[in-house]
């Protein structure tokens, strides 16, 4: 493939901050690529750029821009896209590193030595899959420090903003109960419900993992899971 029919761009660079509007953008890539036959863009961090779904739906309308563009943002969510671009556009996810791809990427990029597979594996089940975490030599403290970073850009920021959710404990609660359960079947409402009269008071931090796991969250668990439980439990009766 020609470099020349390449243009990549991160506008969380400083560098590309005079680039930031769909009409100086389209000018800045229709100079640096060629007229003529296919091209191949990304755009890094796109919601960055102002008015970029006009940009998009621009690039995509000459049939000659073959278009790749990320980003973190509420912004970016699939709706708000599938009504700019529906019907042209494929969805790639991007999930946090397996363990396989764990030891992979340890062995890349990390600047300090890599430990046996098995204590490899106690730090992945320990810091989790995000890759920034494993780049550094960071004790477990400065790692979660920057998975917190991680949530509140995420969950809290994104999702309690864009909502406008009015009661940011009770959002806490709920998410922490989530996280808490995620390999559980759970019903949203009487998650909440639980959430409202029984989660003790101190247990208002989702990323406390010790505080969720003591007596009483152990206790909210098993009572909300329960009837699942005892309907599956039903269910094999009947058959």
């Amino acid at each position: 493939m020609d470099p020349e029919r390449i243009a990549r761009l991160n506008f969380d660079s400083l560098e590309h901050a005079s680039l930031a509007s769909a009409q100086t953008l389209n000018a800045h890539l229709k100079d640096v690529l060629p007229s003529e036959g296919r091209s191949y863009v990304l755009l890094d961090e796109i919601q960055e750029v102002t008015e970029w779904e006009r940009l998009v739906n621009s690039l995509l309308a000459d049939g000659r821009t073959d278009l790749y563009i990320t980003g973190s943002n509420s912004r970016l969510l699939s709706g708000e896209i599938t009504t700019y671009i529906a019907g042209r556009y494929v969805t790639i996810e991007v999930w946090p590193l397996s363990f396989r791809e764990y030891l992979s990427f340890r062995e890349s990029f990390a600047v300090d030595d890599m430990a046996d597979t098995g204590a490899e594996f106690t730090r992945y089940l320990r810091l989790g899959g995000f890759p920034g975490v494993h780049m550094l030599p960071l004790d477990e403290a400065d790692a979660r420090s920057m998975i917190m970073d991680i949530y509140r850009s995420t969950l809290v920021r994104d999702v309690f903003a864009r909502n406008r959710v009015r009661d940011a404990e009770m959002f806490e609660r709920v998410a922490a109960f989530a996280i808490d359960n995620v390999d559980n079947p759970f019903s949203v409402l009487r998650s909440t419900c639980r959430c409202i009269h029984e989660v003790p008071a101190q247990v208002d931090r989702p990323w406390d993992r010790t505080q969720l796991s003591d007596g009483a969250g152990r206790s909210l668990c098993d009572r909300a899971s329960a009837p699942v439980r005892s309907e599956r439990q039903g269910d094999s009766r009947d058959g």
